[in-house]
């Protein structure tokens, strides 16, 4: 998966080209790259696009919001 994306990535900003749902169904994917032996420094093009989606207001404000979710609420 990370090949395929990286290589997707070398001549696009983000998947589809701009901002879209396929970025926000993806990025959820890489979250856990370290867990998955993978080192994004081998696919550049997906690191500066996880970077990008990290550093997005909305995605900074969901992690700060995340601890005061709970599943007993659920």
């Amino acid at each position: 998966m990370y090949g395929v994306l990286n290589r997707r990535l070398a001549d696009h900003e983000f998947i589809a080209g701009t901002y879209s749902i396929a970025d926000m169904a993806a990025y959820p994917w890489v979250v856990p790259h370290e867990a998955q032996g993978q080192n994004l420094s081998e696919f550049p093009n997906v690191k500066r696009w996880f970077e990008t989606i990290k550093a997005r207001p909305a995605t900074v404000r969901a992690y700060e919001l995340a601890p005061t979710f709970s599943t007993a609420r659920c």
